[in-house]
Parts: C-alpha cells; structure tokens; sequence
C-alpha cells in the first residue's frame, strides 16, 4: 500500500559538486548544479512536493570530507520517517574496490583522504531512526553501493533489513555514468526528474521501472536498486490539486486583463490523454529465431561431417575437398565479427529492424545455399548466413532485453543457446547422413515462416536514435576484428606437440593475446561514456567466460560420448531410448534456466553458480561410474538429469549476468560474450577431452581384436573421460567462485511489461 512521508518527521540531504580543484584529476560536470536545484523544487514544490523546503538541505558545494560527513550525522538523527539522500558526482573506487564519492577538494591521486567514503554514508544510514531511508546515487560505480548494503556483519545487515532501506544506483558495479554533453541534466538524474513531474505519483518501486525503461530505450546504462521491507511503496510526490493546474515554481502565470465571467465555476474535466497501442511483443518469436538460428549452425556443421556422397552432393563435396574447414569457418567468423557491429546497428536502427533484417538475411542465404552451382556461391551464403545470424542473434537479444521481466527472459535466453546446438548436432547427425542436401532447405523454409511474421510486426516509425560517435564505432570495429581472431585461433588450436611450431597458429594467438591483454588494461584505465565494451575488461565477465566454456564443454563431451556408446550399448538400445533421454536431458535444462532468475533474485550469483557446478561434477563422477561398470541404458538417466539441471542452470545464470546490466549499444559485446563460450565450449574443451578418449580407446583396440573387447575399451576409455571432465568442472568452479564472490542480488522486476521498439 502506498503512502506519502510525514512532512515533520522526515529529512533530505542533497550532496554534489559539478567544479573541482585545479590538478585534481577530475573533470568538471556541469549538469550537476541543476541535478540538485531541480531535485529539490520536486521535493519542496507547494503543490506537489512531500517536504517542507526546511527540511530538505543541500550542501555547500565547498564543503570538505568532514564537512559533508557533519551535515549527514545531524541530519540522519532528525529523521523519524523518511531519510532521503542523494548523490551526484564523480564516483572513485580505491585499489581495493571501495566506493569514493568525490567533492569539490577531491584529489583523484588521494581519494581516501580527499574524498567521502562511501562506507562512512552507509553507517549514518544504519544509524539513523528513520523508518524508510532512500539513498539514490548518480555517479560512476554507484552499483557497489548495492554491493556494500548486502555485504557486511549479520548484525548491520539485520538492521537494515528491520528499518527498510531503498538504495537506487545510476550504474552496475563495475560501470560509468553518462552525462550527455550541454545536457541540463545528467541521463540518470534527468531520468528520474522525468518520471517525478509525470502526471501519475509513483512510488518507489514504479518510479524506477519508468527510470530503467527510459534509459533502457535510449541504449544508456541501466540503473540497479535494493529494496528491503516496504521501502518501495513510499511516494516521493503528492498528486496535483484538481483546482489548481501544475505549474513550474520557475514560470509565473500571467495577470488577467479583464475578469473571467466563468471564474467562478467549477474548472471543467481535462481529457485523459488516450495512451498508444501497444506494439506486438516478439519475446516468443525473438527466442524462437534465436533457438533456430544455433539450431542452423551446428546442423549445418555435422551434416557436412556426416556427407558420404549421395545425390547432388558434388558442390558440397568440392568445397570440403577444396578448403576443408573454410565452409564451417566462412559462417562462424563471420558471425563473430559481425557481433559487437549488430549490436551498434540495434542502438542506431532499432531493435526490431535489426531482428528483422537479420532473420530475413539468414533465411534468403539459406535458402540460396542449398541451391548454389558453384563452391564460390555455396561460401558466400554462408558468409551472408553469419551475418544475418548475428544480426537476428543480437535483435532477439535486444527484444528480450527490452522487456521488463529481464531476469526470466535472459534465463531462457541463455538455456536457448545451449538447447540449440545440442538439437542442431543431434538433428544433423540422424537425418542428414544420408547426403542429400536438399534436405537442407526445411529450416530455411520455417525461417522464412517467421521471417514473415516479423516484418508484419515491425515499426515502421522513425527510431528514438542512440548515441553513435567515432570513438564508439571505432571501438566497435576493434572488438569485432578481435572477435574474428580469438574465433580463429580457437578454431586452429593444436592437440599435438608438433602444430605449436606453425606460425599460423602461434602468430595469431600472439596477436589476440596481446590485443585482448591491452584492451583489459586501457578499458579499466579510460572512463567515460565513449569507451564501449569497457565490460569485456571485468572480473564477472572473465568468469562468465570461463564458466560458459566449462559448462558448455562438458555437455558437449557428455552428449557426444553417450551418443557414440548408446550405438553399442550392449547392442539392444533402440534409436527411440537415446533420443528420449536426450529430450528429457533437454527439457531438464530448459526448466531449470526458468527457474535460474528466481533462484538468483533470493541467493545471488556466486551460491547458485557453485552448486548448480557441484551438481553437473556429481553427475558426471557417477555417469564414469556406470559407463564403467556398463550398466543398461536406462541407468544413465538419473546422472544425465542431473548433469543437465546443473549445466542449464549455471549457463542462464552466465546470461542473466552478462547481459542484465548493458545497454542496447553493449549487446553485441554481451551475445560476442555468449557466443564465444560456445565456440571455445564447442572445440576447447570438447577436443581435449575427446583427444583423451580417443588416445585410450586407441591404444586398447590395438591391444584387442574382437569387438567385444573393442566396445568394452571405448566405455572404459568413456568412463575415464568423464572422470576427468568431473576433475575440470571443480576447477572451473573455482575460478568463477572468484569471479562471483561480490556478485548482487538481482533486483525484483515489475509483473508488467514495456512495449519495445
């Protein structure tokens, strides 16, 4: 139940500085004057405003460290009902991670001294005997705050959770703000000044979904927020007098020139401005192209491993004979590349037009492929393939995103990508062995199904445009050529001592190394809006990376190797049994990615990720000990469940925190992200493993003739695969227990949902 603040009893405590010291190393930001004027005419306005102008503050813009510190202790302790405190800033964080916010005297050399920490803030708010305390931070890194109002001792963390507090951040953890040049406001504050003087009083809770759509749709940082008890139902404003109309404080009426002979009845009714017709939401759709689009992929890629001649096969085989892995290749670098520039386009065109461009590309090159004369047509299809894929990849990306219940859609997201190529290689290994190519044009053909169903359904209007400046598209271009090499060294990696000597391999692995390497450190040293895909240079995206690949790499090998062992499992396993404990793996990932955001939004990333790990280690361990033993088929399900509850689980958690907290114009980077784990999950960690299989089962058919003894070395070969696959799951979880550590709780969305673009 919503309510208002007593006037009386509750405080605000307005804190920024837009001019620093000359030499201190921080620029100037001039918007944050009237971040401050403007935020205090809402809260103070006669009409509208919930606080009594005595009783909202706004410090000195001179003020010291201690000063401000002062001015928040005695202000913290007038306050019985609402404590209000606000921010805007720079935001500076020490060589340990600590949140700074910096002031006029603010030395970026000596932020400990010169600076307020933002720990000291979070004890005044504990303190305090305000019922509600609201704290609201524009500035850069203001995400750990969040971080700092979850951490701490039991005690502290009870305090907080008794009192009720809402903390709401301009950016994640590990991001800056954005203060558009010759703005009046900063993007974050302007926001939230927007969603105050609307014509509808929101509580807390409203207020900042109106925030984060608003940003959102504009591809700008997405804001974050904690809410404990009912801090969310507070109103910030009272609703306007229906006698009086809302007026700017700053605008006078002006005086009549004669009387008004209705003056004295009663006003008449404004009309209710009618709201515009939703536009068709593409979730359904957006998953549905994305599903089809890894689907295509790694079809594709078994059924050409799987081609044994066949009719109308030759410039198939021409291609495969000619440039080897090139067919693969021509698509996935192209896909790679094309990644981190479709999510530019999404931010400069619209996210509809860049999914519907993209799916109507892939489906004109599919359908072309198949029927291609020549080697050189077939591998321009598949060249057009991949960009269309990445175009349509990141536009469903981006409609997903837009909507406002990004948790679950992103848990479905991320269990998509996996389901996808898991289907595409099981599909391509049963019904296109055969060699006829012209099978290939079924899935073109529901592409194109759906393909029509998006274009009925795009807007056709002019989009609300993105930020788009050089630095940006330069930045752009850079991580797509980095995207485009770390695919192909991944794809050129050797398993054998001799093919680390070719310059072929070791050149351009040198080359990403160093480039990945410098992006990381110049990425975290740079600051400011323009610096895109600054997140490839953080801690949770190292270890999203890793645990996608682990994760991915380990299904991948499970799949394969049961796949291969059900064909001799004892010699009676039917074709039906296999596909059935498949679908039932399958169907066990997607529902435990449903159930990942939830999971999530109560014990954070780091718990979930490390036991949904234990959980794919366990049932790998027990899967090498019945394959050992050769038990019946039926006996592998229980393990396979759990290997794909822990897989599915873990790799929605992976998408929910790539790409919860990016803008529109950083999709291409978070799906670069995504995807990249399945490539390195596809031949990385799949290879290795696979080589260790392979070397044991070759060296025991050489030591046995019949195929008894044959089949009984491949499952002890299988077993010790698994065995190892078991030992490298605890080790990539390791690494992401650290790269999660200090990962948030993910903030409670709104049952309603946004139109998008």
């Amino acid at each position: 139940m919503t309510r208002l603040p007593d006037p009386d009893r509750s405080r605000a405590v307005l804190i920024g500085t837009g001019a620093h010291t000359d030499g201190s190393g921080l620029s100037s930001l001039p918007a944050i004057g009237a971040n401050l004027a403007h935020l205090r005419q809402v809260l103070t306005d006669p009409a509208t405003g919930s606080l009594p102008s005595e009783h909202c503050i706004t410090a000195a813009e001179s003020a010291t460290a201690s000063q401000v510190g002062s001015l928040l202790a005695r202000v913290a302790q007038e306050a019985t009902d609402l404590l209000f405190v606000y921010y805007g800033g720079h935001g500076l964080v020490d060589d340990r991670g600590r949140l700074h916010l910096a002031l006029s005297h603010t030395d970026a050399e000596d932020i400990r001294w010169t600076a307020l920490p933002f720990e000291n803030l979070r004890e005044e708010l504990v303190d305090s005997p305000a019922a509600i305390r609201v704290l609201v931070l524009d500035c850069c890194f203001s995400g750990r705050a969040i971080e700092a109002m979850t951490s701490g001792h039991s005690t502290v963390a009870g305090q907080i959770d008794v009192a009720g507090t809402y903390t709401l951040a301009s950016t994640s953890a590990n991001a800056v703000a954005y203060a558009p040049e010759g703005a009046a406001h900063t993007a974050f504050t302007g926001a939230l000044l927007a969603a105050l003087r609307g014509p509808v009083p929101l509580n807390l809770d409203d207020l900042f979904g109106e925030v984060r759509h608003d940003l959102a749709v504009r591809g700008l940082p997405r804001p974050q927020r904690r809410a404990v008890d009912n801090a969310g139902d507070l109103v910030l404003v009272r609703p306007p007098e229906p006698a009086v109309p809302r007026l700017s404080r700053a605008i006078e009426a002006p005086p009549a020139a004669w009387p008004d002979p209705d003056d004295s009845a009663p006003p008449r009714p404004q009309p209710t401005p009618a709201r515009p017709a939703p536009r068709p939401r593409l979730h359904g759709v957006a998953v549905a192209a994305l599903l089809l689009f890894q689907l295509m992929v790694w079809l594709v890629e078994v059924a050409t491993e799987r081609k044994q001649g066949g009719p109308g096969s030759e410039v198939l085989k021409s291609v495969l004979d000619g440039t080897g892995k090139w067919f693969f290749w021509a698509f996935m670098l192209t896909f790679a590349a094309a990644l981190p520039v479709a999510g530019r386009l999404s931010d400069v065109w619209g996210r509809r037009r860049v999914f519907a461009a993209g799916a109507g590309l892939f489906c004109v090159a599919g359908l072309f492929g198949p029927l291609a004369s020549t080697a050189t047509l077939l591998l321009a299809s598949r060249v057009f393939q991949g960009a269309g894929a990445a175009l349509g990849t990141v536009g469903a990306i981006a409609l997903v995103a837009g909507q406002v219940r990004l948790p679950w859609a992103l848990g479905l997201l991320g269990v998509t990508v996996v389901t996808g190529s898991f289907l595409g290689r099981l599909l391509g290994g049963e019904w296109f062995f055969s060699g006829n190519r012209m099978v290939l044009l079924g899935i073109p053909a529901l592409l194109t199904g759906l393909f029509g169903l998006t274009w009925c359904w795009i807007d056709r209007g002019q989009p609300e445009r993105g930020v788009a400046t050089a630095r940006q598209w330069w930045a752009t271009a850079g991580v797509s050529l980095w995207m485009c090499g770390f695919a192909y060294v991944i794809e050129r990696l050797p398993w054998d001592q001799k093919g680390w000597t070719d310059p072929t391999v070791v050149i351009p692995l040198a080359v990403v190394a160093v480039v990945g390497v410098a992006w990381a450190l110049g990425a975290r040293k740079l600051s400011g809006p323009d610096v895109r895909f600054r997140m490839l240079a953080g801690r949770q995206w190292a270890g999203v990376l890793v645990g996608t690949a682990g994760v991915g790499g380990i299904l991948t090998v499970a799949t394969g190797l049961l796949w291969q062992g059900a064909l001799s499992w004892r010699g009676v396993v039917s074709r039906g049994a296999v596909s059935t404990v498949h679908l039932a793996a399958i169907a066990a990932a997607l529902c435990a990615g449903l159930a990942a955001p939830f999971v999530r939004r109560r014990f954070g990333s780091a718990q979930p990720v490390i036991f949904s790990m234990l959980l794919v280690a366990i049932g790998l361990f027990w899967l090498s000990r019945l394959m050992q033993e050769h038990v019946v088929y039926w006996a592998v399900l229980w393990p396979v469940l759990l290997v794909f509850i822990g897989g599915g689980f873990a790799v929605a958690i992976f998408a929910i925190t790539a790409l919860a907290d990016v803008s529109i114009s950083d999709l291409g980077a978070g799906s670069a992200m995504l995807v990249a784990g399945q490539w390195v999950a596809a031949h990385l960690p799949a290879s290795a493993l696979f080589g260790v299989a392979a070397s044991i089962v070759n060296t025991l058919h050489r030591e046995n003739e019949t195929d008894v003894d044959r089949t009984r070395a491949f499952f002890k070969g299988a077993s010790q695969a698994l065995t190892v696959g078991s030992a490298f799951q605890l080790l990539v979880l390791v690494v992401c227990a650290l790269a999660f550590r200090h990962g948030t709780r993910e903030p409670r969305e709104r049952s309603g949902r946004r139109p998008v673009r």
